[in-house]
C-alpha cells in the first residue's frame, strides 16, 4: 500500500519540474524577502544565498532549514500572514469519532465562510438598479 505523500513531499515532487520549481522558490522568496534553494534530493528548503552561507556555516546546523520537522510550523506561519486560521497537526493515531467530528466542525466553518461572503437580497437589488436597464428603487416592487 502506498503512503499518501506529506506537504512537503508532494511540494518537492512538483518541484521536479523546472518552471514549477522556480515558482514555489518565488513564493517562498516572496514571504521570508530571502532567498532560497531547494534540495530536491533531501527534501529540504535552505533559506539564504548559498554564497553567503555555506562559508560561515560550520556544520549543518548552522544552516537555516525548512525540512520535514518544521514545515508544518511554516505553514501555520504562512497562513497567519495571510489571516488564515491556523491548522493543527494531524494525528493518526486519532480516535475516529474525534476525526469525524472534526470534520463535521471542518465543513460547518466552510460553509459558514461561505455564506459571509455572500451578496445579500438588498446588496442585489441595489446593483441590479445601478446596470442601466431600466430597473429603479421604484419599479423593483413591481417586478416578480
Amino acid at each position: 500500500m502506498e503512503s499518501v505523500p506529506t506537504p512537503l513531499g508532494y511540494l518537492f515532487e512538483l518541484a521536479k519540474d523546472y518552471r514549477i520549481k522556480k515558482i514555489i522558490l518565488e513564493g517562498i522568496e516572496f514571504f521570508i524577502k530571502e532567498s532560497a534553494v531547494l534540495l530536491l534530493d533531501q527534501q529540504i528548503i535552505i533559506i539564504g544565498d548559498l554564497k553567503e552561507t555555506l562559508p560561515k556555516a560550520k556544520s549543518v546546523e548552522d544552516l537555516r532549514i525548512i525540512d520535514k520537522n518544521n514545515y508544518f510550523n511554516f505553514q501555520n506561519a504562512l497562513r497567519r500572514a495571510i489571516g488564515e486560521k491556523e491548522v493543527e497537526p494531524y494525528n493518526p493515531n486519532e480516535n475516529p469519532k474525534v476525526k469525524y467530528f472534526k470534520a463535521k466542525a471542518r465543513l460547518r466553518d466552510r460553509v459558514k465562510a461561505k455564506s459571509k461572503n455572500a451578496l445579500t437580497l438588498g446588496a442585489t437589488l441595489a446593483s441590479i438598479c445601478c446596470m442601466g436597464i431600466g430597473i429603479t428603487p421604484l419599479n423593483v416592487g413591481e417586478l416578480s
